[in-house]
């Protein structure tokens, strides 16, 4: 594996893109500098089998990173960074971790050894079932916080925008108990569609599930990319709903937008011609 070009922004906080190579293969991995931390989003596949219908990352999948490539991208980063601050590895790039659990699992008991480092895990729901070997693998010692792409609380239109996923209760279910096993607590991520998930009725059904599983819930930023989809029009207004009634989500923006840096849902123009 080789890095064989790189993309850098400066719009917030300094960002830095990498894209490495192996086989005519190309996967993409960031590196963002907030001042009080480092955050690398590391990818674990070769693009994704998941196909989330409003993700670029999708469009193509070219099989699972081995650790011995997750570390690769990790140290190339940490070398060409400023390594003197506390570090949080994002397993949130291109890929579904819990698909390639073996080998992120032993990624992270390497980059543990790292003083100050940490750990987070975007999940899908596919695979939620392997989530316990993270949960009960006594060499993890740092476990990764997780964050649960839901995106729609209803499971008839969430297999529309994600598909194969495991029902809402399965997975929420397999969270909780993660919860209570490591103490991490969970994120429930949720993109605001344009006339697809930002209704009332949408809002509602969301608020019960929080009040449920006392989770949190981050607002995530959606990315224009060729799949039609737009960002909510009603998003203040969804927002100022849930406020409303006592929840107040975490409103998160995306660093490298403009170098299409938004961990797994963008690629580079540069990554699709490779």
């Amino acid at each position: 594996m080789k890095c064989i070009k790189t993309f850098e922004s400066n719009l917030s906080y300094f960002t830095k893109k990498y894209l490495f190579s192996e086989e005519n293969k190309t996967v993409e991995s960031t590196y963002v500098n907030r001042g009080d931390k480092n955050i690398i989003c590391l990818s674990s596949m070769y693009g994704c089998p998941v196909g989330c219908k409003f993700c670029a990352s999708g469009k193509s999948y070219f099989g699972n990173l081995k650790s011995s490539d997750i570390l690769f991208m990790a140290n190339y980063i940490i070398n060409d960074s400023d390594n003197k601050i506390k570090t949080l590895f994002s397993f949130m790039g291109s890929g579904e971790p819990l698909l390639n659990v073996w080998e992120v699992s032993d990624s992270i008991k390497e980059l543990s050894r790292i003083s100050d480092s940490y750990f987070s895990m975007s999940v899908s729901g596919l695979g939620i079932d392997n989530i316990d070997s993270i949960a009960n693998d006594k060499e993890i010692t740092k476990k990764p916080k997780i964050q649960f792409s839901l995106h729609s609380p209803f499971n008839f239109q969430r297999r529309e925008l994600i598909p194969k996923t495991e029902d809402i209760e399965k997975v929420l279910g397999k969270l909780q108990l993660y919860k209570e096993n490591t103490g991490k607590d969970i994120d429930l991520n949720y993109i605001l569609l344009n006339n697809i998930n930002d209704s009332k009725a949408h809002c509602k059904k969301l608020l019960d599930i929080i009040n449920q599983t006392g989770f949190n819930l981050k607002i995530n930023e959606y990315h224009l990319t060729n799949s039609g989809f737009l960002e909510s029009k009603n998003k203040k207004k969804f927002i100022l709903l849930l406020r409303e009634n006592g929840v107040y989500p975490e409103v998160y923006a995306t660093d490298g937008v403009d170098v299409n840096a938004a961990c797994g849902q963008l690629v580079s123009e540069y990554r699709k011609g490779c």
